[in-house]
């Protein structure tokens, strides 16, 4: 059997991000794929794809990065060198901001370029603010988004989903809260996986995957004006 070819990912290292909507979501797909089905199972390698990580930081350097909780996280690129990526994924900062243009700048580039965006969390509100989220759906933290709401601080020109884990929308895969990502993840290996080296991930990590409509968080944003 003809081996898969490579895929490039990105995560975008955002200042203060949330830990686990970053290694939740690559620490699933990174499991599908053919080194660490090797370790589990080496007959199904064959039918399972490398990933190449690139680790993006938006500081300019290469400088350790802190996240909301955890150890530094060593980037190893930064936008002004990140190579071409297939697919990026972006986890959740501080909602409010302000990001730099430079960083916009970057999403936007690759958001044109890339064959999928990924966001989890509020990491949809950095592509909303990059402006490539305008008249499309997409979902994001609903504690935020309310939040934002009421302070009229949210981008308005987006369609946001208030009773879904996650969204599609063109190349645009975008989840709400936190543990949402993971579930997005796994729907997004749905499409991209040999469906025997997924089931091999499932029973792997016993994890128990949500719908998009299994959404036990769509009452926060009841009676929210958006």
């Amino acid at each position: 059997m003809a081996s898969q070819p490579s895929v490039s990912f990105g995560v975008l290292l955002l200042p203060c991000f949330q830990l686990l909507d970053a290694v939740g979501p690559f620490d699933m797909i990174n499991s599908s794929s053919k080194e660490y089905v090797n370790l589990l199972y080496p007959p199904l390698a064959p039918k399972a794809v490398s990933y190449t990580w690139h680790y993006i930081s938006t500081s300019g350097d290469l400088t350790p990065i802190s996240a909301t909780s955890g150890p530094l996280l060593q980037p190893t690129c930064t936008i002004k060198d990140c190579p071409k990526l297939d697919y990026l994924l972006i986890p959740g900062p501080d909602p409010t901001g302000p990001f730099p243009e430079e960083t916009l700048a970057f999403i936007r580039k690759v958001s044109a370029e890339a064959k999928e965006v990924l966001t989890i969390c509020t990491g949809s509100m950095v592509l909303a603010a990059a402006g490539v989220l305008d008249g499309r759906r997409a979902c994001t933290n609903k504690f935020a988004l309310k939040a934002l709401a009421a302070e009229g601080k949210h981008r308005k020109e987006v369609k946001w989903v208030t009773d879904k884990r996650w969204v599609v929308d063109g190349k645009f895969w975008t989840s709400a809260g936190i543990t949402a990502g993971i579930d997005m993840a796994m729907e997004w290996l749905k499409d991209k996986t040999d469906p025997d080296v997924l089931q091999l991930l499932l029973d792997a990590s016993e994890v128990v995957v949500r719908t998009a409509d299994e959404d036990p968080y769509a009452h926060l944003l009841d009676g929210v004006k958006l």
